[in-house]
C-alpha cells in the first residue's frame, strides 16, 4: 500500500474513531418536559385516534 493509501485509511479510522468517542462523551439525554407539557401531548394522542376524526363517514 503505498503512503497515500495509509493515509487515506488512516483518516477513515480516525473520523470513525473519533466519531464514536464523541458520541459517547456528549451522549444526550431524554429532554425534560413539564407536567402541563406531557398532558398536552396525551390529549393530542387520544384526540387524533378519536373516532370522531375518521374519515370514512365522508
Amino acid at each position: 500500500m503505498t503512503t497515500i493509501g495509509y493515509v487515506f485509511w488512516g483518516l477513515c479510522a480516525v473520523l470513525i474513531g473519533g466519531s464514536f468517542w464523541m458520541q459517547r462523551k456528549y451522549r444526550s439525554s431524554k429532554p425534560h418536559k413539564g407536567d402541563h407539557q406531557e398532558f398536552y401531548e396525551e390529549s393530542a394522542k387520544l384526540d387524533y385516534n378519536s373516532p370522531r376524526n375518521d374519515s370514512s363517514f365522508l
